[in-house]
Formats: C-alpha cells, sequence, structure tokens
C-alpha cells in the first residue's frame, strides 16, 4: 500500500472547526420546498468519490440528509472529525439536504415516488445507489422506506456505512434493510464505541497511514483503493456493494 493518500489528514485547525460546526448543526431543522408547486429533488448524481460511472457501474446515484441532526447513533469521536462538517456549501449543500430531510418527514410517498422514477428512467444501466454521504437512517419509518425502494430494485446495488445500529430501536430495523441481498451496509465503527452486531463487516476510520496498516491486519478487511489513488472512484471498484467483501478501512480525511 503507497503512504500517500488524494485527501491529506485535517491538521489540529480544520479539526477544530470541525468540532464547532459540528456542534452548531444540532440546530438544524427540515427545510420545506421553496414553493408549493415543488417536488422532491430525489437522489443526486454520483459524487467526487463514488464518481458518476465507471467500469463497475453505469450510473451512480448519492442520497443525503443533514450531518448530526439525523445521525443519532453518532458517536464522541463523530463530534470531532465529521468531514461533513464543512461551510463550504458548493461541496456541502446542506440547505439541499434539510430539503431532503423535510420531504422524508411530511411527503415520504412522494420522495418514494421520486427516487423510484429516477431508478426506473436508469433500468437498464448497472446502478450503484451510496446511502448518506451525509446523514444516517434517523427513524423506522424512514428505515422501512428504503427497504421498500431497494426490495423493488433488486437489480440496483445499494451500500452505505451506518452508526444507526447503536440505537436499540432502530437496529432490528436496520437488520431487515442490510439482510436484502442487494443492499450492504456496514457498521460505521470507531474505538469509543461497543462492538459492531454479529453478522455486520465494519468501516473503520484510521488516523495514519501505519494505523490503517494495522486495522487490514487484524482480520477479514481490506483499504479503500479510491483513497490511494488505486483506482479513479467508487464506480471503478464496487468492493463496498459486495457482502462477502469484509471489512473496509478508510484513512482520515
Amino acid at each position: 500500500m503507497p503512504d500517500s493518500n488524494k485527501r491529506p489528514i485535517p491538521n489540529g485547525d480544520i479539526l477544530f472547526r470541525r468540532e464547532r460546526i459540528f456542534k452548531e448543526a444540532r440546530l438544524l431543522v427540515p427545510l420545506p420546498p421553496e414553493s408549493d408547486c415543488s417536488v422532491p429533488d430525489g437522489l443526486e448524481q454520483g459524487n467526487k468519490k463514488t464518481g458518476l460511472s465507471g467500469q463497475k457501474f453505469d450510473w451512480v446515484f448519492v442520497w443525503n440528509l443533514p450531518l448530526r441532526v439525523t445521525c443519532p447513533g453518532a458517536s464522541d469521536w463523530c463530534n470531532e472529525h465529521c468531514y461533513n462538517s464543512d461551510n463550504r456549501k458548493d461541496v456541502y449543500p446542506m440547505e439541499k439536504w434539510q430539503r431532503n430531510w423535510w420531504w422524508a418527514i411530511n411527503e415520504p410517498s412522494l420522495l418514494q415516488a421520486k427516487i423510484i422514477q429516477q431508478l426506473e428512467s436508469k433500468k437498464d444501466k448497472r446502478i450503484g445507489v451510496r446511502f448518506h454521504s451525509c446523514g444516517d437512517f434517523y427513524s423506522v419509518e424512514y428505515i422501512k422506506m428504503w427497504h421498500e425502494i431497494c426490495s423493488a430494485f433488486s437489480q440496483v446495488r445499494f451500500w452505505g456505512y451506518s452508526r444507526s445500529w447503536a440505537v436499540p430501536d432502530l437496529l432490528c430495523h436496520i437488520n431487515e434493510l442490510a439482510n436484502l441481498e442487494n443492499v450492504n451496509l456496514f457498521a460505521s465503527w470507531d474505538s469509543s464505541m461497543t462492538e459492531a452486531p454479529i453478522g455486520w463487516n465494519r468501516s473503520i476510520v484510521a488516523s495514519t497511514n501505519d494505523e490503517v496498516k494495522q486495522y487490514q491486519l487484524v482480520g477479514n478487511a481490506y483499504i479503500c483503493p479510491e483513497q490511494y489513488k488505486q483506482i479513479d472512484c467508487c464506480a471503478d471498484c464496487a468492493l463496498c456493494t459486495q457482502r462477502k467483501g469484509g471489512s473496509v478501512v478508510f484513512i482520515l480525511h
């Protein structure tokens, strides 16, 4: 594994800003649509990490919600390190994601219909859907909505990294989602948390390159190849969509 990665490890100033922004995020609220005629935006096109298309996927979608307020399983580690704690609106359009949250709470059937329409429009493509580059599974009803969508599109690959397994009231429902054959959910984990549920692969963020190597050696784990310039994007890889791929280790960025 090369020692260089695509994104520098954040320094103390960046971590301080992240902690402040994460604390302020407790005040975020669902934002209603900008007009009565609005419809949900639905899924976004793939981002810089996932890519839009590649060797494994013809099309990648991403779905996001606002940070912290939709992350009931967030740990103390998240408070300091959440990479979504960033004020760059062109990269982290939080108001857009707050509107996503509004639709999920107030008009879930319309949101679900929009997402279904988007997936059906690409049904002749190899589709990947990344859950929550920002946000997480925050309620039973929300998890059930995604269960219905994923069940209806067995040919689509869904994947994500969640800490909602740490919330007892959500665990059995998120287990049902994770058990779908076309869904691969990782238990996002840090050393301040309890052990991940039996049967779940973990996603682990390491602080140094040496720590990345140590986690890889511990068990059935692979290092994210996108972060170390071995591939261009997730659409060229798809390891995280494979249920038997093992745990994944990322470098802090």
